[in-house]
């Protein structure tokens, strides 16, 4: 089928076969080698089942997305790790109906293609936090965004003011790429001639709307989310400012295995006219400029503001920003991109999708996987709710502690308990005095977390700990460790309650 060259009527076959291989094998690779999801994925879960329109840390989107699909499909490891790469599937599907109203459908496949050499899209997809949440939330809201600029039509500007505040909802980094829509509408000509339209002003009317329900409920309940946006800056730190730096060449070497994978596929052209093409201004089919202002507008305004202000910026934030990488790669080279070049892109990344996951599990096999990916939570969760259900015949209501147990137990515990985190009514909100009071709860923490074992003492002083060590189950690839624990059960109607005088965790 594809020894001449990609046909335009291929594409759309090729596309769903490039996506299956991926989600298949970047779900299956974590699957099979991970007894346990990280802390964040834990804890993700534990805010989203309480549904709450804001958290401690973050907004209240992706805990939502996390709680509302695992109610659904079923609270598993396997299934959260699915939900990964759904959320890359969904970026890959709005990049190529982007990529398609500008260049040829072949064209367009092999844009989306190399998008499997850039890690945010291939092994650092695997865990899904709020930075990598953003990656389908950017690239529909670019696609909206042409839509609606192309298009003029209402619904695409409401579709845009949606997707902007479901961004802003997710984690509000998202503000600079509604800097970028903003500044593309307003600096071009197409862009303003939309200003007399209602349709901006609907999208906008949107935005505003959900953002100040959000607010609202943040400065009314008293909740640290925009507050914690402070958390970030070190005005008189000369070494965080190398944060900045980093940040920006780490844009660029994820970026690199694109770039060198595109070069490779188009070795027939000169390779001095290959650079010169790509390092050049391109003459852009109309509105592509977009596809240049969403990536480069907010990796500038991250890493120079950060660079000037000291904020602590992590690379990971950066995984949004690439998303249009490969429509950018191809627009910078001359626009007649052969079917065979884009031939060898699309197989590249397909043997590239199947050969890295199990070059990866042949090294995890061999002991190479991290250890909190080793936790032995679901038989800490088994264990504590049998403790609680031979004890007092009742469901385990309240589960708190310090770091990744009591969420552990929230999440495959068959009761799914609410979690009291860090033992801090800042931190869990969800949980009155009143409720321990009426449900119980049972305190687990670590055996070398000093500061729960001390929150616990000083919260419930009429009860001592317990030594508990939980050995986890191997099975297949996947490893797990014996962990010490300390623990205590706090039965229902207990009134001697101290929940003032805990030391609070701080949240970075």
């Amino acid at each position: 089928m594809l020894s001449h060259g990609i046909k335009d009527r291929q594409s759309n076959r090729l596309f769903v076969l490039f996506l299956v291989v991926h989600m298949v094998m970047w779900t299956v690779l974590p699957g099979l080698t991970r007894h346990e999801l990280d802390s964040d994925s834990m804890m993700h879960f534990a805010w989203g089942q309480e549904w709450m329109l804001s958290y401690n840390l973050h907004p209240p989107f992706l805990p939502w997305v996390v709680a509302g699909f695992l109610k659904i499909a079923g609270i598993t490891n396997w299934n959260y790790l699915f939900l990964s790469q759904i959320n890359i599937a969904i970026a890959f599907i709005a990049i190529y109906l982007l990529a398609r109203q500008i260049l040829r459908p072949a064209q367009a496949l092999a844009a989306v293609c190399l998008l499997e050499f850039i890690p945010y899209y291939s092994f650092l997809s695997i865990r899904l936090n709020h930075s990598s949440m953003l990656i389908s939330i950017w690239a529909l809201t670019a696609l909206f965004a042409y839509y609606a600029i192309s298009r003029r039509r209402l619904m695409y500007w409401i579709a845009l003011g949606l997707c902007l505040a479901i961004g802003m909802l997710t984690k509000y980094y998202a503000i600079t790429l509604v800097g970028a829509i903003g500044l593309y509408i307003i600096s071009t000509r197409q862009g303003r001639t939309q200003i007399g339209t209602p349709g901006p002003y609907a999208g906008a009317l949107v935005f505003a709307l959900l953002i100040y329900v959000h607010v609202d409920y943040v400065v009314d309940h008293r909740i640290g989310t925009v507050q914690h946006i402070s958390d970030y800056f070190f005005l008189d730190s000369l070494p965080i400012r190398w944060k900045a730096v980093s940040f920006f060449l780490a844009q660029l070497i994820y970026l690199l295995p694109a770039v060198i994978a595109f070069m490779l596929a188009t070795y027939s052209s000169s390779l001095s006219q290959r650079l010169r093409a790509l390092l050049r201004f391109p003459n852009l089919p109309e509105h592509a400029g977009l596809i240049y202002v969403v990536m480069l507008f907010p990796l500038l305004i991250t890493a120079i503001p950060s660079l000037v202000l000291g904020v602590d910026v992590s690379s990971r934030w950066g995984g949004p920003i690439l998303i249009t990488a490969g429509i950018m790669l191809i627009l910078q080279f001359p626009i007649n991109l052969t079917g065979i070049q884009c031939r060898r892109i699309v197989v590249g990344s397909i043997v590239y999708a199947i050969l890295v996951p199990l070059v990866m599990l042949a090294v995890i096999s061999q002991g190479g996987v991290e250890s909190r990916y080793n936790f032995p939570g679901k038989e800490l969760a088994s264990t504590v709710t049998r403790l609680w259900h031979d004890s007092f015949e009742s469901k385990l209501e309240l589960v708190g502690g310090g770091w990744m147990a009591p969420d552990s137990i929230a999440f495959h515990s068959i009761d799914h308990p609410s979690v009291l985190q860090h033992l801090s009514h800042q931190w869990s909100p969800w949980v009155s005095e009143t409720d321990i009071r009426d449900h119980g709860i049972a305190i687990v923490c670590l055996a070398d977390d000093k500061r729960c074992l001390s929150n616990a003492n000083t919260m419930f002083p009429g009860f001592k700990f317990q030594a508990l060590t939980i050995k986890g189950i191997d099975y297949g690839l996947s490893h797990s460790r014996t962990q010490r624990f300390r623990y205590f059960l706090v039965p229902p109607r207990t009134t001697n309650i101290q929940r003032d005088n805990v030391l609070h965790t701080p949240r970075r």
